[in-house]
């Protein structure tokens, strides 16, 4: 690679600003490459997501699927042991497949697979009557979705290590704390956030409080299923539209990387080496 090569990856002046403080600095210039704000606004809608459901999963378990306590617990936890299954097997297909389509696919597959049951109960394809064998169909479904998600849990930090060279090319300094404490934060922020929505949906919709779930009609309990279900795919889907059109692919951070090499090589020749 040529000066021509190092030079697309140094710092704009016009972003340097001494009156700001390092940290708000930092940040706006996180927002000056494309790659790390569209991954910021999918991952913060996909959170937010993710509040909702988490909030909404108990209440779905109780007044729609009707099931006893045990049967609630059995198939809450099928998600995570499906998450965790799932992403033991990130690795050998990030060797196939670039991390921004297996992103989507990830957070796609999950969500639609969560959904389905709710479909195929609605148009007489599961029986909820037989609660035991509703549970075990539930765990089925859950477990698959976790399993398909398991992509989600692991990729977005893979993709934050990217973002981190690609603030380092272009403006000569590593952020790995900001980037990685800048997403733990929105990611608590968004799932409580999606919690305070959920709440205010349940009022919109006037989900009745405190009852049992003999005490709530089929008519309420089926928008409480297409909250969690249909409208929360609808969410990933314009979440996944949008992380789309993310531009850091494998070549160009191979491309970052070789860059980052020549200028440390460039240091080490001359004497020095910034850490």
């Amino acid at each position: 690679m040529g000066q021509s090569t190092m030079e697309i990856w140094r710092l704009p002046g016009s972003l340097l600003n001494g009156n700001q403080h390092p940290f708000i600095a930092s940040i706006a210039n996180a927002f000056h490459i494309p790659a790390f704000a569209i991954f910021f606004v999918a991952n913060l809608l996909s959170y937010v997501l993710s509040g909702v459901q988490a909030a909404l999963a108990i209440h779905l378990m109780t007044y729609y699927w009707c099931l006893p306590p045990q049967g609630i617990q059995w198939v809450l936890s099928a998600m995570t042991i499906g998450v965790l299954v799932g992403s033991m097997v990130v690795q050998p297909l990030s060797r196939k497949w670039d991390k921004k389509p297996l992103l989507v696919a990830s957070v796609i597959a999950s969500v639609a697979v969560a959904t389905l049951p709710i479909c195929l109960a609605e148009t007489g394809w599961i029986a909820t009557e037989d609660k035991a064998r509703l549970t075990a169909s539930l765990f089925g479904f859950l477990f698959l979705a976790g399993l398909c998600g398991g992509a989600a849990l692991v990729l977005p930090g893979a993709i934050l290590a990217d973002l981190a060279d690609a603030y380092e090319g272009r403006f000569g300094e590593r952020v790995e704390g900001l980037i990685y404490g800048a997403s733990a934060f929105t990611r608590k922020a968004a799932l409580g956030f999606g919690g305070v929505i959920a709440g205010i949906v349940l009022d919109i919709i006037r989900f009745p409080r405190g009852v049992s779930a003999i005490d709530v009609d089929h008519a309420m309990a089926v928008k409480l299923a297409l909250l969690y279900g249909p409208a929360m795919l609808a969410l990933a889907l314009v979440a996944m539209i949008i992380m789309w059109r993310y531009p850091l692919d494998r070549k160009q951070h191979d491309q970052i990387l070789a860059a980052l090499e020549q200028r440390r090589q460039m240091h080490r020749d001359s004497g020095y080496l910034k850490f």
